[in-house]
């Protein structure tokens, strides 16, 4: 047997081992952060309780319209923000009880 059809008696790895391995390491590597976002200086998405959205954000209108209002904020620095637009949001909330959230959209 030659180097090309037995590889792994030359102690060398085929491409298709290679291959296999990559995928391994690579599936093991996600697992990993994953499993422990905080050993990585990441936050998962249930360590993260409070954005820090600076005040009251949802008011009622004379009209009983529920209005949502925020402030998106944009900095260089993590210290300066300026605001770059303030959205208003206005809701008919539903007769007797109902339950809002608000959630952040991810793609």
């Amino acid at each position: 047997q030659d180097v090309i059809s037995a590889p792994g008696n030359y102690n060398l790895f085929s491409e298709d081992s290679i291959n296999v391995a990559r995928t391994e390491g690579r599936s093991s590597g996600q697992q990993d952060v994953i499993s422990a976002p905080g050993n990585y200086n990441l936050f998962s998405e249930d360590s993260i309780e409070d954005i820090a959205l600076g005040g009251v954000m949802i008011g009622r209108g004379v009209d009983s319209m529920l209005n949502f209002t925020y402030e998106i904020q944009a900095s260089g620095d993590l210290q300066s923000w300026s605001t770059i637009e303030t959205p208003l949001f206005e809701y008919s909330p539903a007769v007797g009880k109902e339950f809002l959230r608000i959630r952040i959209a991810s793609e």
